[in-house]
């Protein structure tokens, strides 16, 4: 991960529930249907907290990641 990222309460949803701090560790847990967009995605940071994130924060903020299509 590059540098900090939102995560939201709720999909769709501008308030930040928390930031994951950069080098922290992440698990996406599920995404939202695939015909919703953008995508969201939960995931658990390693403190244990649980958040929403949009695909293209995720994709320009985490490394690593292999994405299809």
């Amino acid at each position: 991960m590059t540098e900090g990222f939102p995560l939201h309460a709720r999909r769709k949803e501008a308030t930040v529930a928390a930031w994951v701090r950069p080098q922290g560790q992440v698990m996406i847990l599920l995404s939202a249907p695939l015909k919703e967009r953008p995508t969201w995605y939960l995931l658990k940071t390693d403190p244990g907290l649980l958040g929403w994130v949009r695909e293209d924060t995720l994709q320009g903020q985490v490394e690593g990641l292999l994405w299809a299509g």
